[in-house]
């Protein structure tokens, strides 16, 4: 299966290249043939996309992720992965805010893998900009807090169990007040159904709503996160 979605990589990769480069010679095209061209460029990221899912769905399946595990600082991620999507969130008439409630004054700094955490938030904020509404507006924040707070937050805002209880042994092991990095990514959007929410993390699964307004989706983005 790997070898196979790494063979349908490649010419997927080539098309890409070429529709872009033929795209970047404006004088070339007329604008039928322009529209044409963008068509064919957006289900070829489309299906790079799914492939590339695909490709991480079996790795993980067979415990071949390898983390390059070094030092981070999560408002350089947010900030790089914001302006990649900056683009995509204007095509989609969403006002994309990166930290609107300011710039952190200091560097947020975790251990990770710099590429796979890049993934996770291409993933998030995707979602948040596809499912959002017309005019709509997604907002990514980084906060530095005490553990404590972390959970008294995820209390507030309604957390599931799972997500407030993940802070339970940190609290125990007398690291309360140590430093805990929080990213948000809030968006505008139509919400996802609380009878779904449980689900959201499963291969394949699309929340109902979402395929009643026929927006596109894999149903694996969340999976990979």
């Amino acid at each position: 299966f790997s070898f196979a979605t790494h063979q349908i990589r490649q010419p997927l990769a080539y098309l890409r290249l070429g529709l872009e480069g033929l795209l970047t010679h404006k004088q070339d095209l007329d604008p039928n043939q322009r529209e044409i061209m963008e068509e064919l460029l957006q289900v070829t990221l489309k299906s790079a996309k799914f492939v590339k899912e695909l490709l991480d769905m079996a790795r993980l399946e067979q415990g071949r992720i390898d983390l390059v595990m070094a030092p981070v600082d999560m408002r350089l991620v947010l900030e790089e992965v914001g302006r990649e999507l900056g683009h995509f969130a204007t095509s989609q008439n969403v006002s994309l805010q990166v930290f609107p409630h300011g710039i952190p004054d200091a560097p947020h700094v975790i251990r990770a893998d710099a590429e796979r955490l890049k993934d996770v938030f291409r993933n998030l904020i995707t979602n948040a900009i596809s499912y959002n509404r017309p005019t709509g507006t997604v907002s990514i924040d980084v906060f530095c807090v005490a553990v404590s707070e972390a959970a008294q937050g995820a209390a507030e805002l309604h957390g599931s169990e799972d997500f407030q209880s993940y802070f339970a042994p940190f609290i125990a092991a007398g690291s309360g007040t140590a430093p805990f990095v929080i990213v948000t990514v809030t968006d505008t959007g139509m919400g996802i159904p609380v009878r779904d929410q449980p689900l959201i993390f499963r291969s394949f699964f699309r929340a109902g709503n979402g395929q009643k307004k026929g927006l596109q989706g894999t149903g694996l983005g969340l999976s990979i996160v």
